[in-house]
C-alpha cells in the first residue's frame, strides 16, 4: 500500500507483528520490512460504497484505528482480526483524479481519513494518524495498493 504524497509504503513500526504495532510509512527505499505486505476484503454494501479489512500478512493483524472511540490525530494500530466494526474502512475514490487512488475512513468513524502525520528518523520513515476526511483529499490522504517488489 502506497501514499500519493510521497510514495511512501504501509508498514508496522520497527517491522514489530505484536498486537497494538504502530502503523506507519517507509519513505527510504533501503528499508525492506516484512510488514510491508498487506490484503484487503473489500466488498460494495447496497448502497455501493466499499468497505473491508486491511490484514497484514506478516502479523496476521488487521489495521484499525488504535482508540475505539476514533478521534482526530488518533494513531493507527494492528490488533487481531475480530470482524468487528473497528476493522472495517471505508475506501473513497479521489473525485479528483479518477479510481487509482482512494482514501480510507474507518467504519466506527468516516469523517476521519488515515493521514501522513511527519518525518521520523531523518526522513527515513512517516508516522500515520487519523485527520479529516475531504470529498477531495490532499495527497497525504491516499493510497492505492501495488504488487511487492
Amino acid at each position: 500500500m502506497v501514499n500519493r504524497m510521497d510514495g511512501s509504503r504501509l508498514a508496522l513500526l520497527s517491522d514489530s507483528t505484536a498486537e497494538n504495532a504502530q502503523a506507519i510509512t517507509l519513505r527510504d527505499p533501503a528499508y525492506n520490512y516484512k510488514t510491508e505486505r498487506w490484503e484487503t476484503d473489500f466488498a460494495r454494501d447496497g448502497a455501493g460504497n466499499w468497505y473491508g479489512t486491511i490484514r497484514n500478512q506478516a502479523a496476521n493483524k488487521c489495521l484499525q484505528p488504535a482508540d475505539s472511540a476514533p478521534q482526530r490525530r488518533g494513531t493507527i494500530v494492528v490488533k487481531a482480526c475480530d470482524g468487528s466494526d473497528a476493522q472495517k474502512w471505508l475506501a473513497t475514490p479521489d473525485d479528483g483524479g479518477g479510481t487509482s487512488w482512494w482514501q480510507y475512513r474507518p467504519k466506527t468513524a468516516e469523517d476521519l481519513a488515515m493521514t501522513l502525520n511527519r518525518y521520523q528518523g531523518s526522513g527515513a520513515w512517516d508516522t500515520l494518524y487519523l485527520d479529516t476526511a475531504y470529498k477531495y483529499p490532499s495527497t497525504d490522504r491516499l493510497w492505492k495498493f501495488e504488487p511487492n517488489s
